[in-house]
């Protein structure tokens, strides 16, 4: 078997044996079965001899040259010493604390899982005593076994904690990478993206002269529609990868929702106009001031909106409206559209995702709206519930903290 001062190398210290139940009371069992005040269940490392279980004593820990138990876990079997000052190898051992004046102990070796000799169950006393049986000390080792177990499950615990955090360490690490390559990315596509659009928009509006043929217009109109349909993909990506790795700036102030929504609506009602869509604005202005940040709560209203819209058929309505919640005001953004299917919603603020109805109907769209604007949300310490079912439609509800000035 291993030797036990090899175990501060194999073992993370199990910290979470303070005041351990289960091996206080082997520890407590072990001394009053032996009718000695002290018992203890202890733990041994390269320096330090922890008492992972203890009875008759308020000492935690001593140096491991001030340990016994050491020899005792080295021999590998009990170990017996009537009286300290006439053994040899202890008379000169100097103890500090509640031990200082130790003359008995008896310990038999606790063996782990991994077949490391870990420590002792002992017990001890302040007199020298010659009345320990052959009983008693068997039934410390049958004590010893049982400690064995638990402090080697609490050892399997601990590696395992620490594999998790390890884990964790290394995915935290790998998606900050990852964030930084998709917002470097973003932007070394967006800076030609938008020199495209720019001069594309010159062809389009034929700033220095007609384009000839006809269908030259008709092209320049498509790439014009595609090369903003990408940038708006690309700006979404970005904002999304800011968020995910808490690099975007957020400025919270007083922030009027029912502004907000006036200012989005006028953009979003010549395509509801197109679309043969009724809005419905039914927000309560008296009560839709709350703590956000100005331009993301326009990026989320927008992207919901935006969603509404598309996917909800002709003659169809979208209605917006806002309830009090005592210190938190949410606003509730409803449609007739075709709705969301339950699989599907359970998994919304995934990015890049697309319901099959979505599919079905062949409406564009990247599925990044949703999951930017629930995380945008949360930052802003508010929240972001969906209610949807198929051919019946979705309630999107924001919810916002009020604003501190508001009665």
């Amino acid at each position: 078997m291993d030797n036990p001062s090899d175990n501060g190398a194999q073992f993370s210290f199990p910290r979470n044996f303070e005041s351990d139940n289960a091996l206080n009371a082997i520890a407590k069992v072990a001394a009053t079965t032996t009718d000695l005040p002290i018992g203890l269940v202890t733990f041994l490392t390269r320096d330090r001899q922890f008492f992972l279980g203890r009875h008759g004593t308020e000492t935690t820990q001593t140096p491991v040259d001030q340990a016994i138990c050491a020899t005792t876990a080295q021999q590998g079997a009990p170990l017996v010493i009537p009286d300290l000052h006439q053994d040899d190898r202890f008379s000169r051992m100097i103890l500090e604390g509640d031990m200082s004046d130790l003359r008995f102990y008896a310990g038999v070796p606790i063996v782990l899982d991994s077949g490391v000799r870990g420590g002792t169950v002992c017990v001890l006393d302040m007199r020298p005593r010659h009345d320990i049986t052959a009983a008693m000390v068997t039934i410390l080792e049958d004590l010893a076994q049982a400690a064995g177990r638990i402090i080697s499950d609490r050892i399997h615990s601990e590696e395992i904690r620490q594999m998790a955090l390890q884990n964790q360490r290394e995915a935290e690490e790998a998606s900050r990478s990852k964030t930084v390559f998709i917002a470097t990315m973003s932007h070394e596509l967006r800076t030609p993206l938008n020199a495209v659009i720019g001069f594309t928009e010159f062809l389009d509006c034929e700033l220095y002269g007609p384009l000839g043929d006809p269908r030259y217009k008709e092209y320049t109109t498509h790439i014009l529609e595609s090369s903003r349909h990408l940038l708006s993909l690309i700006e979404d990506i970005l904002s999304l990868s800011k968020v995910d790795a808490d690099g975007s700036d957020f400025s919270l102030e007083t922030v009027d929702l029912a502004e907000e929504v006036d200012w989005c609506l006028n953009l979003m009602r010549t395509k509801a106009s197109s679309a043969r869509l009724t809005i419905h604005n039914d927000i309560d202005a008296s009560s839709s001031m709350v703590t956000a940040d100005c331009q993301r709560t326009r990026q989320v209203l927008l992207n919901i909106m935006t969603n509404a819209v598309k996917y909800t058929p002709a003659d169809g309505t979208v209605t917006i409206s806002g309830t009090d919640g005592g210190d938190r005001a949410a606003l509730l953004i409803s449609d007739t559209g075709i709705g969301i299917d339950a699989e599907t919603l359970n998994a919304i603020g995934e990015p890049f995702l697309r319901g099959p109805a979505a599919e079905k109907t062949a409406t564009p769209g990247s599925g990044l709206g949703l999951a930017l604007s629930k995380r945008l949300m949360e930052r802003m310490g508010g929240a972001f519930d969906i209610d949807s079912e198929i051919d019946a439609g979705t309630t999107v509800t924001l919810t916002w903290p009020k604003a501190f000035s508001q009665p």
